[in-house]
């Protein structure tokens, strides 16, 4: 028996992913889900095929989404999303492996978005260094994100997403005379 058998979960653990399903995004939603300190507010994706548990989602995850169909989650509904177990996902310091989305190969987005390519270790740290991130920051940022190895595909919209909040901080700071 395994453990979400013993426990089961009315939303989607890893042991609910075998392959690499593809769903459709039907809507996404705040909701309060029971955790070690009573109940917290998530925003919890639901799917349109029948039988499949919602899931609560993460930054890295919701970033994919985004990344892929734009900042508003009412417009991911009807998207297709592909899911995969990655064994390296960590849990603050312990690698407890988790769901990882990505886009399915050969949809519009995945052709559309070759602008943003992957980019390698080296590649995120000069991209960071550009805007003021050094190495160490960027590696402090990653482990807070539960990321412990450079993965491009798991890790490069999350670097996007630090070089952008560090160029629109400096945007917000820019004097603009009146």
């Amino acid at each position: 028996m395994r453990r979400s058998e013993a426990f089961p979960s009315n939303y989607m653990g890893k042991d609910d992913v075998s392959g690499t399903p593809t769903f459709t995004i039907d809507y996404v939603r705040q909701d309060d889900v029971k955790g070690e300190a009573g109940l917290e507010r998530k925003a919890i994706m639901h799917f349109r095929e029948p039988g499949v548990k919602p899931y609560i989602l993460n930054t890295i995850n919701w970033m994919t989404c985004e990344d892929a169909y734009g900042e508003e989650s009412d417009d991911w509904s009807g998207k297709k999303i592909e899911l995969y177990v990655d064994p390296n996902v960590m849990f603050g310091s312990k690698r407890v492996g988790g769901i990882r989305f990505r886009i399915p190969n050969g949809s519009p987005v995945t052709q559309a978005r070759t602008d943003m390519p992957l980019m390698t270790y080296q590649e995120a740290v000069l991209n960071c260094k550009d805007v003021g991130v050094t190495e160490d920051e960027l590696k402090a940022k990653l482990k807070m994100e539960g990321f412990d190895k450079w993965s491009a595909e798991a890790c490069t919209p999350f670097v996007r997403e630090i070089i952008s909040n560090v160029k629109n901080r400096a945007d917000d700071d820019e004097e603009i005379p009146f």
